[in-house]
């Protein structure tokens, strides 16, 4: 074949003119040498096909520039190979590192993934699980919902949900990742306690998400008896109105006479807490200890490093995607637990000795 420049065409270039005219999957099976079912298979991620097979049928297919067409495969199927995935935030990196590990898990295995994150008002929140409910994920992963029960009735009416949450919630029936976090609060209260610390004030995040942890620590410490008050309040973050402590509050806090020596916040509003707290020319952690919750990638290189307390939320994520693979091998899941680590560093020093002499003398 000639073609407009009077060369001979390449085969390569004759079947990218074949795919744009519409490549059928029969092209990509007889290229490959295999049964248009096991094509199918492979490029739709279902099993039954090796990991090499399908590595090969899924090039072959790229370069014919096959399009598989999911809408067809889910009409004949009624699998749509969609991911549901509920997060507190897409900007937490504990929810992108939850996203990272079911897209590198599942997507090659032919899954997809829509995120979708939790509001602050529960109609609004109804809505949106019933607008993703309409996409007919073949899975929901859900992750520390603030209001279970929206999710519990849509299991029962028949969707998979794998729930990662706080504890071992009996109410919840489905397959669950529990997120155990009192070692690491054990830890950190022990730690406290052989520092010096007497005051603890825990910042919550003013919008109510539901990661487990904001009031780990004051449950340990009572269930523990360990010497230590810990206070939960909100935190509204800069001084920009709303609800909850502002910074200006949080540093007339630690300059009080009986104020805290040691403060836990959320991974979200600690920039904004250090920023503050160095402005108004307090240092960490001579004038007061601090650390976060989910392990921000900048938490180890502030000066000083920053304790944290962590959960593996990568793991997590891995986690869930066993627990599709195994119900979509027909399995029955297992339920799994994911331990957090208190991560010490130098942000968390010893209490100032003005504040010890002070409690000692109070007692």
């Amino acid at each position: 074949m000639v073609n407009d420049m009077g060369g001979r065409d390449s085969a390569s270039a004759r079947r990218g003119r074949r795919a744009s005219s519409g490549t059928k999957l029969a092209d990509v099976a007889r290229e490959a040498s295999v049964s248009i079912a096991t094509a199918s298979r492979a490029l739709s991620g279902a099993p039954g096909v090796s990991p090499e097979q399908r590595k090969r049928i899924v090039e072959i297919a790229e370069r014919l520039q096959y399009e598989h067409n999911p809408i067809g495969r889910s009409l004949r199927s009624g699998k749509t190979q969609l991911i549901g995935v509920w997060v507190e935030s897409i900007a937490n990196n504990s929810s992108a590192r939850l996203v990272s590990a079911l897209t590198d898990a599942l997507h090659p295995h032919g899954y997809d993934i829509l995120v979708t994150e939790y509001s602050d008002d529960a109609a609004e929140d109804a809505s949106r699980i019933r607008a993703l409910a309409r996409r007919r994920p073949d899975y929901m992963v859900v992750l520390h919902p603030p209001r279970p029960d929206a999710f519990r009735a849509i299991a029962e009416r028949g969707q998979e949900v794998i729930m990662i949450a706080g504890g071992a919630p009996s109410a919840w029936r489905g397959p669950l990742i529990s997120v155990d976090s009192v070692p690491s609060r054990r830890e950190l209260a022990a730690h406290l306690v052989e520092l010096g610390h007497q005051r603890a004030l825990v910042l919550l995040p003013a919008r109510r998400i539901g990661r487990p942890g904001s009031d780990v620590l004051a449950r340990v410490v009572e269930r523990d008896k360990v010497p230590l008050e810990v206070d939960l309040q909100p935190f509204a973050g800069e001084d920009r109105g709303g609800p909850g402590l502002k910074i200006s509050d949080v540093v007339a806090l630690v300059r009080s006479k009986h104020g805290p020596t040691f403060l836990h916040v959320n991974e979200a509003q600690a920039p904004a807490l250090l920023k503050g707290l160095t402005a108004a020319g307090l240092r960490i952690p001579d004038d007061v200890s601090v650390m976060s919750t989910g392990a921000p990638p900048w938490a180890e290189i502030y000066r000083p490093p920053l304790s944290v307390t962590d959960v593996d939320y990568y793991l997590c994520g891995k986690r869930a995607a066993e627990l599709i693979l195994d119900l979509v091998r027909g399995e029955a899941p297992r339920r799994r637990v994911v331990k957090g680590a208190y991560v010490r560093r130098d942000s968390v020093g010893p209490a100032p000795r003005r504040r010890r002499t002070a409690s000692a003398a109070r007692r």
